[in-house]
């Protein structure tokens, strides 16, 4: 079973509502919500429903132009917790069951990767920071630029979606996936004693569709494993199903015009 995970905003600036704080470019004032979708993978995915959700608003003042980027980072952090606390609130995992929490780039943290293992979840994840990796001969590298340097090692045909960039589709896909150790951050004091994580990392590429397209690029993490053609191509399938999640909050803001 896939738990999508993912975050929006309401944005009611133009309204007078007191108990707001600071969204998107700082200028706005609304709520964030993180929700939780159930559903079993599949063509199409059945959707089970709403598992968790949560509204909150963000503390403190905007950024400053003096902010580091240290100090921006632990704010993503901060708010990454949102992911674990799905989980938490969810609840342990049933023996002999397999939930998948899947997210996008608020969900790459190493703190949430030992928290939903912890619980018994495993994760699929799109990668968005420059971690650090152990080899097999304990040698330390980057996780983002040794995830392209992997040859490909099977191709999939996938039917991709219309985007407000990009028209629908149907590519082939080249993948590429292999096993690594992903080092705690060494700018999380807490973490720097806790032990490699051990993950699998799956590249899904391909060439432009037609000029003034870029080309398509997952860089995805996954604590399951990926061993063959079958299961990367399985976890290429099941990152796809993002969209309906997006969809879901579209409907709210759109559908059900909320920030009206």
């Amino acid at each position: 079973m896939l738990f999508l995970q993912d975050s929006f905003q309401l944005d009611f600036t133009r309204h007078d509502v007191k108990g707001l704080a600071r969204i998107g470019n700082e200028r706005g004032y609304g709520i964030l919500i993180h929700s939780t979708l159930a559903l079993l993978p599949g063509n199409p995915a059945t959707v089970l429903g709403l598992a968790h959700q949560l509204l909150w608003v963000r503390d403190g003042e905007p950024y400053k132009p003096q902010e580091t980027r240290r100090q921006r980072t632990h704010l993503g952090e901060r708010e990454s917790q949102h992911c674990s606390g799905a989980l938490e609130a969810i609840g342990r995992v049933p023996e002999g069951a397999c939930w998948v929490s899947e997210g996008e780039r608020e969900s790459d943290s190493f703190a949430y990767w030992e928290k939903a293992r912890a619980l018994g979840w495993e994760c699929l994840l799109r990668l968005a920071h420059p971690r650090c990796i152990l080899y097999e001969d304990d040698s330390v590298g980057h996780l983002l630029d040794w995830a392209r340097s992997l040859a490909p090692q099977s191709q999939h045909m996938m039917a991709l979606r219309i985007r407000p960039d990009l028209a629908a589709r149907t590519a082939m896909l080249s993948l590429a996936w292999a096993a690594t150790r992903v080092l705690p951050p060494r700018n999380e004091p807490a973490l720097l004693s806790h032990a490699p994580l051990a993950v699998w990392v799956l590249r899904v590429w391909g060439d432009n569709a037609s000029g003034g397209e870029q080309p398509l690029e997952w860089l995805l993490l996954s604590t399951l494993p990926i061993e063959s053609a079958e299961q990367a191509r399985e976890r290429a399938d099941w990152y796809q199903h993002r969209w309906v999640i997006e969809q879901y909050h579209k409907a709210i803001k759109t559908g059900c015009g909320m920030e009206q």
